[in-house]
């Protein structure tokens, strides 16, 4: 037998099934689209007059973002070691995975292609 909670719990969830699998035809409705964007303006506001400016992560337009995509850090390191290890193709770099794992390992870096 099934419990009033249960019952109760059952008909939510089948309920917020029907309700989400309408969100899509709903956000394809220019109109919902519009009050969303409107909505989301306001809240910006709404949190630009409580909160500290500061507070808040930065905002970038589009043309504040770079169309390159820049590795972090460098892709070319400096130093007499990386220099080497250029030179040769990598032939004897290794990485070491030791510590607290399971199978201490050393690895090369795959030999060149044809």
């Amino acid at each position: 037998m099934i419990s009033r909670r249960g019952l109760i719990g059952s008909i939510a969830a089948g309920a917020g099934g029907l309700l989400l699998s309408g969100c899509n035809k709903i956000n394809a409705d220019p109109s919902v689209r519009t009050l969303l964007k409107s909505a989301e303006a306001m809240t910006m506001r709404a949190q630009r007059i409580i909160a500290d400016r500061s507070a808040l992560a930065p905002e970038f337009t589009a043309a504040d973002v770079s169309p390159l995509f820049r590795a972090n850090g460098t892709r070319i390191p400096a130093g007499a070691e990386y220099e080497e290890h250029r030179r040769t193709g990598f032939a004897d770099w290794r990485l070491t995975v030791d510590g607290l794992v399971s199978r201490p390992m050393s690895l090369s870096s795959p030999p060149p292609g044809p």
